[in-house]
């Protein structure tokens, strides 16, 4: 898979989620409820999942000053806009398959980022909690790829 099918959405603002059975298995914990619930019909938060080795290609990106994946998730932040336009205030969540003592918990009322930059600068409000929320795994856990090398 792709590290741009590593980020995507669970539950968009519009309409259902339609996730690869890769994208799939990548789901636990909360995002597995949150997209088992928006599947089912009813209403929830939009919500959009990256896994840490596509949050990590992204902060490579922008270190050699690159856009592709930046671009994807870009489009990821739009698909929680609702259908006037208004981006949701957003919160950063850890989602695991089992609880783990020392998970940053809920992050809440992070603004949506103002310009594409400020997505992924980790001095920026999303991007920091992004980057707090999987390092609150310890090194070498948490949500990664399930592919053999990466």
């Amino acid at each position: 898979m792709s590290l741009a099918r590593e980020m995507f959405a669970i539950a968009p603002a519009m309409g259902k989620a339609n996730l690869s059975a890769s994208q799939l298995k990548l789901l636990s914990g909360k995002s597995r409820w949150i997209f088992r619930v928006g599947e089912a019909g009813f209403p929830t938060v939009p919500t959009i999942c990256i896994t840490r080795a596509a949050r990590d290609a992204l902060q490579s990106e922008r270190a050699r000053r690159d856009v592709k994946l930046r671009t994807h998730w870009i489009a990821c932040l739009f698909k929680l806009v609702d259908k006037d336009g208004n981006p949701p205030v957003l919160v950063v969540r850890t989602s695991a398959a089992t609880h783990n003592g020392g998970l940053m918990p809920a992050k809440l009322g992070i603004s949506a980022p103002a310009n594409p930059e400020d997505s992924v600068d980790p001095a920026r409000p999303l991007a920091k909690a992004i980057k707090n929320a999987f390092d609150s795994y310890g090194f070498g856990q948490g949500w990664t790829s399930p592919l053999p090398g990466r």
